[in-house]
């Protein structure tokens, strides 16, 4: 692996195994209105086994309840032109089920840019996102330091904060599928910055379109592997990333792995990660 260097690794972490799937339509246009009643809510829970990249030994799983407005998440083909997410809770445990870390998002504000608060108890280890009017707030702190804190006033165009990264990929879903890259600025807590990444198609088959994704600078895209991701053509559900992990070895050394996703109506996902 080319990345030695921890920073970056939660950066590209934070957008994709944190971001994973949110179970929403593409281009959902359900907005809170006067007099309006929300749409009714549901939940979907479904997991995701990492696995060392040479198809080896279970390193963790993650464990997500993804809550919905407006749709059944276990319709048959997973979307609805009316969903989109509310909140997600995700716990990350060893293969022993021991608790690593716990996240929280809330999309309520914004799908591009959830609120959300990622907590490791080994390293004591936490970080936030929050947007308040406008305003976009980063906070982290690590094994007893004080907090560190920055707020940012204005915003880039295409900004994207964590699992925010998912709805984006489904907003840009046909652009993507006729292989046009796609630039955006990831809000990044572990850097306090925004930074530039590039997401674009790799390959299609009948069933699957698989991205890769890589920073955006042609001077910064040697420290870092591409990741990998392959959707589901229909349904828009994440079914395997490959890559750099947010989640760390007993030496404080980040994996990198093949983390297959098992949803409770999607059949093939389930077979595939049982073949493993």
């Amino acid at each position: 692996m080319r990345l030695p260097i921890p920073l970056l690794a939660r950066i590209l972490a934070q957008i994709l195994v944190l971001a994973v799937v949110s179970n929403t339509a593409a281009g959902s246009d359900w907005h809170a209105e006067e007099n309006v009643e929300p749409p009714a809510a549901s939940t979907l829970s479904y997991v995701g086994e990492a696995r060392r990249l040479d198809g080896g030994e279970l390193l963790y799983r993650e464990f997500h309840q993804l809550t919905l407005a407006g749709a059944d998440p276990h319709s048959a083909d997973g979307m609805n032109n009316t969903s989109r997410p509310l909140t997600r809770h995700v716990e990350y445990r060893a293969p022993d089920g021991t608790l690593i870390a716990r996240k929280i998002n809330d999309y309520r504000d914004s799908p591009l840019l959830p609120d959300f608060t990622l907590e490791d108890d080994r390293r004591g280890y936490r970080e936030q996102l929050t947007v308040r009017d406008g305003e976009l707030t980063m906070a982290f702190a690590e094994g007893g330091s004080a907090e560190s804190v920055k707020r940012f006033r204005r915003l880039p165009e295409l900004a994207v904060a964590d699992a925010g990264f998912d709805e984006l990929v489904r907003s840009q879903w046909p652009r993507l599928l006729l292989g046009r890259s796609l630039t955006f600025e990831f809000a990044s807590v572990a850097r306090q910055d925004f930074i530039a990444f590039e997401v674009q198609k790799k390959s299609e088959s009948a069933d699957r379109l698989t991205l890769a994704m890589s920073l955006a600078s042609p001077w910064l895209t040697w420290l870092l592997d591409d990741i990998e991701l392959e959707y589901d053509k229909n349904t828009r559900r994440l079914l395997v990333y490959r890559g750099l992990t947010n989640i760390t070895d007993a030496s404080g050394a980040y994996y990198s792995a093949e983390i297959r996703y098992q949803y409770p109506d999607y059949s093939s996902s389930i077979q595939n990660s049982a073949a493993q």
